[in-house]
């Protein structure tokens, strides 16, 4: 077998061990934006995984804070040392992508996970397509100089679809092989609801999310320098502090720094 096939093969076992809720071997490191995103995206896998996870929140959150975010976890016994925060302000990550590299970095070696999970590039959220662009930098970076790397999986968060629409926790298209639908019964949907109900968001925001499906898969390579989700990007229509094409730009400019940076993921 060469190397590449190994490597593949590893990404593929450590990946169906996810789905299927066993414990891959070493830690898990869920990387979120916010607090709360953990919540959105795999609320219903949390018990499963909590044994070995690590919950990794990037900014202080705007709708979401710290201390709901613990109770939430808690209920599904992830203990506060297994929270860390990084403290990035809302919104902002684009403007901070040295600073999150280096973070990263620095997280990345003290947890030393086996896999990390975190956001889809999809347009949703800045913050989340920010911190989609450093991970994948920073892991590609690790993997060329033959440093540990875990496996790169991310979770559906949300999108806009063609008539505008704001769809969640599915994947946009183009629709990939490898997307795997996460196992939710009527309890752990009710769980995951509770949890929710953690968080003093505006009423409206718990009922936009799909609590109904989870769906991860690898990583894909993405274009960085371009637009995601063709174009449609959700997060243009706020009074927000960067709009796409000032998000591309910047982006643009982080990786033309990163002499060194080459994708990593499943290229699909």
């Amino acid at each position: 077998m060469s190397t590449t096939e190994s490597s593949e093969l590893d990404l593929q076992t450590v990946f169906r061990a996810l789905v299927e809720g066993r414990q891959p071997i070493g830690p898990v490191a869920l990387i979120v934006a916010h607090p709360g995103d953990d919540v959105v995206g795999v609320g219903g896998q949390l018990e499963r995984w909590r044994r070995g996870l690590v919950c990794v929140h990037v900014t202080d959150g705007a709708q979401a804070r710290p201390a709901e975010a613990r109770d939430a976890l808690e209920r599904v016994g992830i203990s506060a040392d297994q929270i860390r925060s990084l403290d990035f302000t809302d919104q902002q990550l684009v403007f901070a992508l040295s600073d999150l590299d280096r973070a990263l970095e620095h997280a990345l070696a003290e947890i030393r996970p086996a896999v990390v999970i975190t956001h889809a590039f999809e347009g949703g959220h800045p913050d989340h397509d920010a911190l989609a662009l450093v991970l994948a930098s920073v892991l590609g970076r690790r993997r060329a100089r033959h440093v540990h790397t875990p496996v790169l999986v991310e979770f559906a968060g949300y999108w806009q679809n063609e008539s505008g629409s704001l769809v969640t926790n599915r994947f946009g298209p183009p629709s990939n092989v490898g997307e795997r639908q996460l196992r939710m019964s009527t309890p752990i949907r009710r769980q995951k609801n509770d949890l929710l109900g953690c968080f003093r968001m505006p009423q409206h925001l718990p009922q936009a999310f799909d609590t109904r499906e989870e769906w991860v898969r690898l990583a894909p390579a993405y274009d960085f320098r371009a637009r995601p989700n063709v174009g449609r990007v959700w997060y243009d229509q706020f009074d927000w502090p960067v709009r796409s094409d000032h998000w591309v730009h910047l982006a643009t400019t982080y990786l033309d720094g990163e002499s060194r940076q080459e994708p990593i993921g499943v290229v699909c």
